[in-house]
């Protein structure tokens, strides 16, 4: 499968930062909430700039790969508990 990449103009990856109300619009117009709702279950990974919470912009693009079916980052590993 082809790996989406952001490139600048210069050829060079370029991940720039966005907002949640950014990242929402980027993602074809989802809810804030819904990428909240991500970040809190790990589904996506925030950059803290100050007080503010950031998303690169690789970590959009990996969304989109997945369809959005992204697996938590924090998630116990299927069979455990055994």
């Amino acid at each position: 499968m082809a790996t989406l990449q952001a490139v600048n103009d210069s050829g060079k990856n370029d991940d720039r930062l966005y907002s949640i109300e950014d990242s929402a619009k980027f993602l074809g117009g989802l809810s804030e909430s819904t990428i909240n709702a991500w970040l809190a279950k790990g589904r996506l990974k925030r950059s803290k700039v100050g007080s503010r919470t950031m998303i690169r912009q690789s970590e959009l693009l990996k969304m989109i790969e997945d369809g959005g079916k992204s697996p938590a980052r924090n998630s116990k590993l299927s069979g455990a508990g055994k």
